[in-house]
């Protein structure tokens, strides 16, 4: 079975994440020192937004895009069933393609290299023949 992970994840730097704990734990403090309900209670919040990871799998059944929260972890699928247009975009850097999917009313923008992207698209209209495909520009 082959899984595709999208390059457009975007991973926060280990210097954001240090600064968010460090904000997030001044406003923790700057609360208690005012006594400040607001800073007490989103302080906790930012802290946390820190420890969030979020990627992104296109594997035989569909997207899958998977959660991270520490406290939870979340998974989101979009079956190829469920896919009603792929959409194929050239952009400058010839090593890669980008594929809009379809779903109802929602959209994602996934950035995938060349060879990858032809693959996903052969098991994206293999697997749902109703699938409409264009390239755009």
């Amino acid at each position: 079975m082959n899984e595709f992970k999208v390059l457009n994840d975007r991973k926060r730097r280990l210097s954001t994440r240090i600064a968010a704990v460090v904000f997030g734990i001044s406003i923790i403090v700057l609360g208690i020192l005012f006594e400040s309900p607001v800073g007490i209670l989103l302080g906790p919040f930012l802290v946390w937004s820190a420890f969030f990871n979020k990627y992104t799998l296109v594997n035989e059944e569909g997207i899958t895009v998977y959660y991270d929260a520490v406290l939870f972890k979340y998974k989101e699928a979009w079956l190829f069933d469920e896919v009603s247009n792929l959409h194929r975009e050239t952009v400058k850097d010839p090593r890669y393609i980008v594929l809009h999917f379809t779903r109802r009313s929602l959209s994602k923008r996934l950035i995938f290299e060349k060879e990858d992207a032809q693959r996903i698209i052969d098991l994206a209209l293999q697997k749902n023949s109703k699938i409409h495909f264009e390239d755009v520009d």
